[in-house]
């Protein structure tokens, strides 16, 4: 992960020294963080982070606060417009991200090990197994908590335009998107299914599929 992310800023980098258009490069960042990093994170939280917090609870307090700072900075690198602002905020990002990792690879594992070796391959187990829910079935996965609220709907829409049919999207909120499903109804009825997965109170999922009947690009 830690290797890829570097590869899409690196890539940014170097649109923004050639003058070129970076917004689609900015969005290659993103799309990764969004799609890969936070559900990675997520899945974290629940499972290897809740089974080391009685060994170390300092440590996973940090490392989840890093989680928190990471969602912030993916905010502002999708508001800020400068392309030099966007490729500072992009190296911010891989910058405490591969900090992170570290601190993850050389205290976290080590301190569960440590403590309660037996449930080492459970809880890895269970961590995988928890990546794959929050990617969900059929589909990739956006995560929009922490992202700005303007700009939410923008980047759903953006991302079912171009699903194709029998394609899905998770979207992961932090309030119920019942003016999404609004929306979704009211601009393209009959595309899209609508399938809730949880129901909060703190993190809402939802399975947004295309229809073979609405398989047709939809009208903008």
């Amino acid at each position: 992960m830690e290797e890829e992310l570097r590869r899409r800023v690196n890539d940014l980098v170097a649109v923004v020294s050639r003058g070129e258009p970076s917004d689609p490069a900015v969005m290659a960042v993103i799309d990764y963080l969004q799609t890969t990093i936070l559900p990675h994170a997520a899945s974290e939280e629940a499972t290897l982070y809740a089974a080391t917090a009685r060994f170390e609870p300092r440590l996973i307090e940090s490392l989840v606060a890093e989680h928190r700072a990471l969602g912030d900075l993916i905010s502002e690198l999708a508001e800020v417009g400068e392309p030099v602002s966007s490729v500072a905020t992009a190296g911010a990002i891989a910058a405490l991200f591969a900090i992170h990792a570290a601190k993850e690879n050389d205290f976290v594992l080590p301190a569960l090990i440590e403590g309660a070796p037996g449930e080492v391959p459970g809880v890895l187990a269970s961590m995988h197994a928890e990546f794959e829910r929050q990617v969900g079935p059929g589909g990739a996965t956006l995560h929009v908590r922490g992202f700005p609220h303007g700009a939410r709907h923008a980047q759903i829409f953006s991302r079912l335009e171009a699903l194709a049919s029998g394609e899905a999207l998770v979207i992961v909120s932090d309030h119920d998107p019942v003016r999404l499903r609004g929306q979704l109804l009211a601009e393209h009825p009959g595309v899209f299914e609508w399938e809730a997965l949880e129901h909060g109170p703190e993190v809402w999922r939802v399975r947004i599929g295309r229809s073979a009947a609405g398989s047709a690009s939809p009208s903008p």
